[in-house]
């Protein structure tokens, strides 16, 4: 199974599951991390944390530990 995190620059998704739900990922799911969402990865900061994304229209930085948290189905 993949994540957010699995996903290379260029690469859509959308989110199927949520594995691990806490108070960080509850804020993450206000601004729109939630199942069905679409996101894009965009790239990712040296060492490769935290990534971005593109989601609703906007971009958000992720954690990676965070981005682990997410199921996804590649389009």
């Amino acid at each position: 199974m993949k994540t957010i995190a699995d996903l290379k620059p260029g690469q859509k998704a959308y989110i199927e599951s949520i594995t691990e739900i806490d108070s960080w990922v509850e804020r993450l799911m206000v601004l729109g991390l939630i199942e069905g969402a679409e996101v894009e990865y965009v790239g990712s900061a040296i060492g490769d944390n935290p990534i971005e994304l593109k989601l609703h229209g906007g971009r958000m930085a992720l954690q990676r530990e965070y981005a682990e948290k997410f199921i996804i189905n590649e389009i």
